[in-house]
């Protein structure tokens, strides 16, 4: 087995000599295996994000606000309508246009941008994207106006 030393990895080869390949490759690697400890929050000062619990509303490595997420809907040229969510509305916009986008939009290409919708997390985007994929065509555009 490879064990972790802090700045040095060592080898230890078992009793069958054989070496697990997941040990060798985080030893050329030079990485740590893993471990089952938890670490503990750096803070849980009153106001800090890890004692409120919304940690997730940060970049985890730059503590930035993280970014919102959009439920967009695209008229295509051959009158469909195509729903998809994205955290960056413009750049993704370009995408079907250019078409490197989804699939659909490649082979129907879009004419324009309906309106978008924003929430808080990923996961709000998708239900809500589920959502407005089952209703009839007619009822997408008035979705996005509801609150």
């Amino acid at each position: 087995m490879v064990y972790w030393t802090g700045q040095k990895v060592t080898s230890a080869v078992a009793s069958d000599n054989r070496v697990d390949c997941r040990e060798m490759h985080r030893l050329h690697l030079n990485e740590p295996p893993h471990s089952t400890t938890l670490t503990t929050p750096q803070s849980t000062e009153p106001g800090s994000l890890l004692e409120t619990g919304r940690a997730r509303d940060r970049n985890v490595h730059t503590g930035e606000p993280a970014p919102r997420w959009h439920l967009y809907l695209i008229e295509c040229r051959n009158g469909a309508l195509y729903a998809g969510i994205t955290n960056n509305l413009e750049r993704r916009y370009a995408q079907h246009v250019r078409g490197t986008g989804a699939r659909y939009t490649r082979a129907n290409p879009p004419q324009r941008l309906i309106g978008s919708r924003s929430y808080p997390s990923r996961s709000a985007a998708s239900r809500a994207e589920f959502e407005i994929r089952r209703l009839p065509g007619a009822r997408k555009p008035t979705y996005l106006r509801e609150p």
